[in-house]
């Protein structure tokens, strides 16, 4: 909601601002306000929240979660470490 192409704890402020007031986010973040319409109903309004908590959880959630890469550097490290103690 601060048009960074990123759901973040700074998108916060503005999905309020886009709830409330549209014209006023529209001035300040030169951005469609209804990028707040997380439930796709072609309305701002309070039913729109869940669908911005779900979208927030969902990227805290892919936030630093491991990819298969990772698991791999993981498990090789843990294997050295098994045959060298």
């Amino acid at each position: 909601m601060n048009c960074d192409g990123s759901v973040d704890s700074d998108d916060i402020d503005g999905f309020v601002l886009a709830l409330l007031d549209g014209f006023s986010y529209r001035d300040q973040y030169l951005c469609n306000p209804f990028d707040a319409d997380c439930n796709g109903d072609e309305s701002l309004d309070f039913f729109d929240v869940d669908g911005f908590v779900a979208l927030l959880v969902e990227q805290d959630a892919s936030f630093g979660a491991p990819d298969e890469q990772d698991d791999q550097q993981i498990q090789a490290t843990d294997d050295a470490a098994i045959a060298g103690g």
